[in-house]
């Protein structure tokens, strides 16, 4: 079996395998070959062997795929444009399918994306619908399941399969594409003279740590604040009073008080007794208009 797989150009199926090794039971066939390919897998040898639509085939890995375009001198076949996978997606899908059928789910012209996934070998006419016109139906091929790996159509992801795979797809391109979180800084380790300060001491009470900008007063080698005397504070209370009840304070800087001048002190005398007089005429005068109402 793996020399005739290794000789045979296209893909070799189930019935036409036991016509060749002439046994009639098609599972002993069946069996072997699928031996013979868990064999290559387990080895990972470079060759491998492929189940189609078509048969049973041996074909490269697909790791080894540039070294084999290097041999042949040939260049990789560029990959399907947007507009191709979603065409050929539709008609995988929806097959058999006509043109308008396509151009209103996709919503534009498809002629031209049609012609080209026929001209690969992926899509061809399966036949033509009955309505006005007979416009052909379009549907995949053999090369369509070749390529994709499937045995049978039947085989294609469904539809909710498809949403949790592309999900999946996306959440992983974003986590790739966010960027990683800073670092946050580790706490600073207490140094040996931090764990000294905070041990208690040999009676069992803590040691105070003191804080060098609230320094206690009592801290060796600050001056001693003397308390207060009592009685030079009620000499100052004293000497404030005195100062407020009027004892005018030397301007003249001689040491000695000042001395009221007696003419100024006559000319006030004088200045009240005029007003006197004034307020004892306002007075003589309300009287009289008092009276006078009467």
């Amino acid at each position: 079996m793996e020399a005739i797989l290794f000789a045979a150009p296209e893909p070799v199926g189930l019935r036409r395998m036991c016509n060749i090794l002439g046994i009639n039971d098609s599972r002993l066939v069946s069996a072997a070959l699928q031996q013979l390919q868990a064999d290559y897998d387990a080895d990972r040898r470079g060759v491998q062997i492929v189940e189609s639509a078509q048969g049973y085939q041996m074909a490269t890995r697909e790791m080894f795929g540039e070294l084999i375009l290097r041999l042949r001198g040939k260049k990789r076949r560029p990959p399907l444009s947007p507009a191709a996978l979603e065409t050929l997606s539709i008609i995988a899908y929806r097959q058999p399918i006509i043109r308008a059928e396509i151009e209103a789910i996709r919503g534009v012209e498809s002629s031209g994306t049609i012609r080209n996934l026929i001209d690969m070998g992926l899509v061809e006419m399966v036949g033509r619908k009955d309505v006005l016109g007979r416009p052909p139906m379009y549907g995949t091929t053999e090369t369509f399941l070749a390529a994709f790996g499937l045995k049978a159509l039947e085989e294609l992801p469904s539809i909710p399969e498809l949403r949790a795979r592309i999900d999946e797809q996306v959440r992983a391109e974003e986590d790739t594409a966010r960027p990683p979180a800073p670092a946050v800084p580790a706490a600073p380790e207490p140094s040996p003279a931090d764990d000294e300060a905070r041990e208690p001491a040999a009676d069992g009470s803590a040691t105070p740590v003191a804080d060098e900008e609230h320094a206690d007063s009592s801290t060796p080698g600050a001056p001693e604040r003397a308390e207060d005397d009592p009685e030079e504070g009620w000499d100052e209370v004293a000497g404030a009073t005195d100062g407020e009840d009027g004892s005018e304070e030397d301007e003249d800087g001689d040491g000695e008080d000042e001395v009221d001048d007696p003419d100024d002190l006559e000319d006030e005398d004088e200045d009240e007794d005029e007003v006197d007089d004034e307020l004892d005429d306002e007075d003589d005068e309300a009287d009289a208009d008092e009276d006078a109402r009467r």
